[in-house]
C-alpha cells in the first residue's frame, strides 16, 4: 500500500466522524428556539403571541412568539423553547404539553429557527416580564381560513471598503450585487400584524395543520 492511500485512508477516517457542521457567515447566525402555543378556548384553539416591549434593543414593539436564544446549558430545543416561555410569561414547563418541533427556518438576515409547538389548558396566571408589552390570541380557525399577504425582500451583497478589494479578481467592482429574493409573508389580525420571521413560522405551521384536515 502506498504512503499516498494510507494518506487517503486516515482521511476518510478523519471524515466519517465529522458531524458534517456548516462554515462560514452561520458561524454568526443567531440560533433561537421559539415556542408556538397553541391555547384551547372551548371547543376550538387559538395561537397566541407577543408584542416585544418598545425597550427592547432589537425588533422592539415586533410581534413574536415566545423564545430565544438556545444557550449551551439547553438540553435541546425543546427546553429553550420552555426556559425562555417560562421567563417571558411566567407559564410552568409542567404546564405546557409538547406536541413536537417543526422544521427550522434560517432567515438570510441571519437567524435560525427552531419552532416547537405545545399546548395550554387556559391562560391562568401569565405575566409578562420587562422584555413582553402584551400577549394577545388569534383563533386558529381565522388563521386557516385567511390568505396571508406576500411580498418580496431583496438580499444584495457588496465589498466593505478598496481594502476588501485585493481578496477580489481585478475586475471586481465595489458595488451592490443582487443576490437573491426572498419571501416576506404577513397576516392582519385586527389591528395587529404579524409579519417576518414570526409570519414565515405561522405560515409553515398552518400549511401543515391544512394538510392534516385540522379546524
Amino acid at each position: 500500500m502506498t504512503e499516498e492511500c494510507c494518506w487517503y485512508d486516515r482521511l476518510a477516517a478523519v471524515l466519517t466522524r465529522r458531524s458534517g457542521k456548516i462554515h462560514g457567515d452561520s458561524d454568526g447566525f443567531r440560533r433561537a428556539a421559539v415556542l408556538i402555543p397553541l391555547v384551547k378556548t372551548g371547543d376550538s384553539t387559538a395561537v397566541l403571541f407577543e408584542i416585544r416591549s418598545m425597550e427592547l434593543l432589537a425588533h422592539a414593539g415586533e410581534i413574536c412568539f415566545p423564545g430565544g436564544r438556545i444557550e449551551a446549558t439547553d438540553h435541546d430545543i425543546c427546553q429553550a423553547a420552555l426556559r425562555e416561555t417560562e421567563e417571558e410569561l411566567n407559564i410552568a414547563a409542567d404546564r405546557i404539553r409538547l406536541i413536537g418541533a417543526m422544521d427550522m427556518v434560517a432567515s438570510p438576515t441571519g437567524n435560525i429557527l427552531y419552532p416547537v409547538v405545545g399546548v395550554l389548558e387556559d391562560m391562568e396566571g401569565i405575566r409578562p416580564n420587562q422584555e413582553v408589552a402584551e400577549y394577545f390570541t388569534v383563533p386558529l380557525p381565522y388563521l386557516l381560513n385567511v390568505q396571508p399577504k406576500q411580498g418580496k425582500l431583496e438580499m444584495a451583497t457588496r465589498p466593505l471598503d478598496e481594502d476588501s478589494l485585493s481578496a477580489f479578481p481585478a475586475e471586481y467592482e465595489l458595488d451592490w450585487k443582487s443576490r437573491r429574493m426572498f419571501p416576506v409573508f404577513s397576516y392582519q389580525y385586527e389591528d395587529k400584524k404579524i409579519w417576518g420571521l414570526t409570519a414565515g413560522v405561522l405560515h409553515n405551521f398552518i400549511a401543515l395543520c391544512r394538510d392534516l384536515a385540522i379546524k
